[in-house]
């Protein structure tokens, strides 16, 4: 029987508890796969805003949707890209709906950063970036060169990440993945 995860979303204000997501039938990467497919037939259907915003896709976030892309992105930052980091980039869907639905803007173009998607250092270990919420100056990252990445919230410019509870990214991208999805 699949496990059942169930993860706290936490506001970056206060520590309040927001939502609480389930990646239902999520275990591991390989779960993952087929419902991210899901994900890339459902969301552009169910919710014409992806659909806009998978036609505005930045040159960037276009580029690393493909292997030659992320193996370049990998190659010019000097980092090993999880499986599941690589997984969320193939999905633009995903990333379009978080711009969407989220207020976080996924495709980092707002002006803050140069070069996206950009390193962030925090406790010693080197995340990337993957979303940016301007009003409160807040990134999320994702965990590089390791197998079972987690997802990190804080300013950029900060040592460390916020104190939530660490969760692993394949569990987080999962519990967005199935949001959508069963929506």
């Amino acid at each position: 029987m699949a496990a059942e995860v169930q993860a706290l979303q936490v506001n970056a204000f206060g520590g309040q508890i927001v939502a609480i997501t389930t990646s239902r039938g999520i275990e591991s990467i390989d779960d993952l796969r087929p419902l991210l497919q899901q994900v890339s037939q459902v969301a552009p259907r169910r919710y014409p805003r992806v659909t806009d915003l998978l036609l505005q896709l930045p040159p960037w976030l276009r580029a690393v949707a493909t292997p030659q892309g992320i193996a370049v992105l990998a190659i010019r930052r000097g980092i090993v890209i999880p499986q599941a980091l690589r997984l969320y980039f193939a999905c633009p869907a995903i990333s379009s709906w978080l711009k969407a639905h989220a207020e976080t803007d996924t495709f980092l173009n707002d002006g803050w950063f140069a070069d996206p998607p950009p390193l962030v250092r925090w406790s010693e270990t080197q995340f990337l970036v993957i979303g940016h919420f301007a009003h409160s100056d807040t990134v999320v990252a994702v965990e590089l060169d390791c197998a079972d990445p987690i997802v990190a919230y804080s300013a950029e410019s900060v040592p460390r990440a916020f104190a939530f509870p660490p969760q692993q990214f394949v569990y987080w991208l999962g519990g967005i993945a199935r949001r959508i999805v069963d929506s």
